[in-house]
């Protein structure tokens, strides 16, 4: 889950998931990117960073140029990250072992119970 977190994060914000699916056709150095996304090479270079960090993308380096591709495996294993987790059930999720119990609580069936004929809404605390 930190995994789909450290990748989820890097990505989806809109510049830089633009900027992987532009990667994910060619290799391009920062002022080819910045050029295409009308932006500071500075600008680019810092959402490049982001998404290297997150190993989302990767950079090669001749000479004095750095050209940044996308890291197909990693978006091929997050793509399975993300199906897997979706799929699984609850209780193999470690990290929502508390969700899991409260969600075949008594508490949780009694507050189905009043949220009946209120359109879905939870009642509001007296």
């Amino acid at each position: 889950m930190d995994r789909l977190l450290e990748f989820s994060q890097s990505v989806f914000e809109k510049a830089r998931l633009r900027i992987l699916r532009v990667l994910l056709e060619r290799e391009l150095c920062v002022c080819e990117l910045a050029e295409i996304f009308k932006v500071s090479s500075a600008r680019m270079s810092q959402h490049l960073q982001i998404l290297r960090r997150a190993g989302v993308v990767s950079e090669r380096r001749d000479g004095k140029w750095v050209y940044y591709s996308a890291n197909r495996d990693a978006v091929e294993a997050f793509n399975r990250s993300w199906h897997e987790y979706l799929q699984a059930s609850l209780e193999e999720i470690p990290q929502l072992a508390v969700e899991f119990s409260a969600l075949n609580s008594e508490k949780i069936k009694t507050i189905r119970e009043s949220c009946d004929g209120q359109g879905g809404r939870v009642p509001k605390k007296r």
